[in-house]
């Protein structure tokens, strides 16, 4: 899915840097959303947290960036805590459970399909 990651609006309403498009995954086993650690230092995202997160190498201290993200598809536009970890070289971002519970989500999985509306 397409999607749009920016730092979001610095103190006192100064825009920061623009964005950029990029894929995210849709994964719902994750039960919280990430960003590539790389894609997140280029956008000069804050650190805002540290989170321990369970995956396939065993729990790992991660920093969590605040991230505007912007799905034009879903009309949805979301400020939150991501997650940052190395994430393959075509995917920006993954977008978890914490994401999906704000959508309807619909897996058809005899006809192949999936449906997320806002």
């Amino acid at each position: 899915m397409p999607v749009s990651l920016s730092r979001p609006v610095a103190a006192g309403g100064v825009a920061g840097p623009p964005g950029t498009e990029t894929w995210a995954l849709i994964d719902t086993g994750a039960s919280i959303s990430c960003i590539d650690e790389g894609l997140a230092l280029t956008l000069g995202l804050l650190v805002v947290d540290q989170r321990t997160v369970h995956g396939v190498a065993g729990p790992q201290i991660h920093n969590v960036y605040l991230l505007h993200c912007t799905v034009p598809a879903l009309g949805m536009v979301v400020l939150g805590g991501f997650v940052g970890v190395t994430l393959g070289a075509n995917t920006g971002a993954i977008i978890g459970r914490d994401f999906l519970a704000r959508t309807i989500f619909i897996y058809d999985g005899p006809g192949g399909q999936i449906t997320v509306c806002s």
